[in-house]
């Protein structure tokens, strides 16, 4: 049902409309929602980010792989195909002028390389990373692109999770759900983290794991109380796994973009618990690989390869783990069972 209403862009039941998710680790998963649904996810989205006057004057771009009705509440919010090529959407984007962008921060920075936004750049108030990791390097390009600093927005099939402050900082929606976590055992910063939402009536999440991996802090000069999610780091697949004396250790992303920020883009694939392939577009400097090797731990095996044009609509994905899909080493070693991370929990309620 939900790709007859995508292939077709007509409902397919009275009440409920059935979407698809963007499928980053494999098939996409399949999310429903009510009218009733559809409003207050509107109005969530924009109450958390715009001011009144930013409301009445909206004028958006969404640029997602799968549209859905969702997406359609509003006639000012202007969907983009990313399964297109930019070239196809990046003149009518730039024609629009639209004061508020809302995309994933690689195809946010293909549209500010693109001719069209050479041509005629766009400058919107509030520019908004979803659907991928926001890594440090991103963050700097897109600033000085559009001329104002992105905003994270937590997105998933399971819900609007999180979302960013004006100082750079996720707060996760604890005024629409519950968050539990499981945390890495040794690495409290780290989370898994395990939702209740009880104001959805077309799907149920009880204490359901998200495969997403949270940096967790509690350093925000804003003043909301909702709890502090320093960042998405990516999903579980991206976390690689070495051995060590009790086992496997997890090494995150995060901490190994700092040994490879400087390469511009890349990719670091882990084929085995010793093999590794980094992809990048330009020639790594002296030492980089050697580097790299001590921050895998020693005695692994690197091959270098040029890095390949992203397809349309598929998500950049610089770390991933290619062995142990299931994710069950860490699920059974690394993780300690989901617990409240503070504010409130199921046994409050």
């Amino acid at each position: 049902m939900a790709q007859r209403e995508l292939e077709s862009g007509a409902p397919v039941h009275a009440d409920y409309s059935f979407g698809l998710s963007s499928g980053t680790t494999g098939a996409p998963g399949v999310f429903l929602t009510t009218q009733r649904e559809r409003d207050r996810w509107l109005g969530t989205v924009l109450g958390k980010f715009l001011s009144p006057a930013q409301v009445w004057g909206l004028n958006a771009a969404l640029l997602l792989k799968h549209n859905n009705r969702l997406y359609e509440a509003s006639r000012r919010v202007h969907y983009f195909d990313l399964s297109q090529s930019a070239a196809h959407w990046a003149p009518r984007l730039c024609d629009l002028q639209p004061n508020v962008v809302i995309g994933p921060p690689s195809v946010l920075l293909t549209l500010a390389r693109s001719a069209a936004f050479q041509r005629r750049p766009v400058q919107p108030h509030t520019l908004l990373s979803a659907a991928e990791p926001l890594f440090p390097q991103d963050r700097q390009a897109l600033t000085r692109a559009f001329g104002v600093a992105p905003r994270n927005l937590y997105q998933a099939k399971e819900g609007f999770l999180a979302a960013g402050c004006v100082e750079g900082t996720l707060h996760w929606n604890e005024d629409l759900m519950v968050l539990e976590g499981m945390r890495f055992k040794g690495r409290p910063d780290r989370v898994v983290p395990v939702i209740s939402d009880f104001t959805r009536q077309s799907q149920t999440f009880r204490r359901y794991r998200v495969d997403d991996v949270l940096v967790i802090s509690e350093l925000c000069s804003c003043r909301t109380p909702l709890r502090k999610v320093t960042t998405v780091e990516g999903r579980l697949q991206d976390v690689l796994l070495r051995p060590g004396p009790e086992g496997v250790r997890p090494l995150f992303p995060l901490e190994l973009n700092e040994h490879l920020r400087a390469i511009g883009e890349y990719t670091l694939h882990q084929r085995s618990f010793d093999e590794f392939v980094l992809a990048s577009a330009a020639a790594p400097p002296p030492g980089l690989v050697e580097r790299l090797r001590e921050a895998l731990g020693g005695h692994a095996q690197i091959g270098l390869e040029p890095l390949r044009a992203n397809e349309p609509g598929k998500k950049r994905r610089r770390f991933q783990r290619h062995f142990d899909p299931e994710n069950r080493l860490i699920l059974e070693q690394l993780l300690e069972p989901a617990a409240p991370l503070g504010g409130r929990s199921l046994r409050d309620l």
